[in-house]
């Protein structure tokens, strides 16, 4: 399914608009798109039960004030028809903010081109995995190492997949 020429006909029908590369996209669009996209993940956070992790998030990146949240507000309460509108959500408005900007224009190939690059973050040999997870300054018990077919898994303490150290960051093109 292409989500962005969904969205394009809602913006067509709507009058919302659809941007070009060549013109900026105004202040006030960028602003409701980052706003619509923070509430958005705000409810998948509560559809989750992960609220004490998005408010965690959201305060080490010096997005509130009040007092440090914890994890221990997380649960297995999960509702996953909110799970669902809320990832449905998010998928739109994420597909108008590509086309808002105008990315549209480039998003397909320059995705492609991320697919691609991601697909290599397999380390070729459990030696290159653990030069990887030292060069962080890890120690044994902080990672785990995964053996998968073409390649060995580096994972964080938190189980996010780690690239490796001579991982190339890919360049994207307008």
């Amino acid at each position: 399914m292409n989500y962005i020429e969904k969205v394009r006909e809602f913006h067509q029908t709507f009058e919302h608009p659809v941007g070009n590369l060549e013109q900026p996209e105004p202040l006030k669009i960028r602003q409701l798109r980052i706003k619509l996209l923070f509430e958005e993940l705000k409810e998948l956070a509560v559809a989750s039960d992960c609220q004490g992790t998005f408010s965690q998030l959201c305060y080490s990146e010096g997005l509130r004030s009040d007092i440090m949240p914890t994890q221990e507000f997380d649960g297995d309460n999960v509702d996953k028809v909110e799970e669902l509108d809320a990832l449905c959500d998010i998928q739109y408005v994420l597909s108008g903010k590509i086309l808002t900007s105008g990315l549209h224009e480039v998003f397909d190939r320059n995705f492609e081109l991320v697919h691609q690059n991601n697909m290599r973050k397999a380390h070729q040999t459990e030696a290159h995995a653990i030069a990887t997870a030292y060069s962080k300054g890890w120690k044994p018990g902080q990672y785990t190492i995964i053996e998968k077919e073409g390649g060995y898994l580096l994972l964080d303490s938190n189980g996010k997949l780690t690239k490796p150290h001579d991982h190339r960051k890919v360049k994207l093109h307008l």
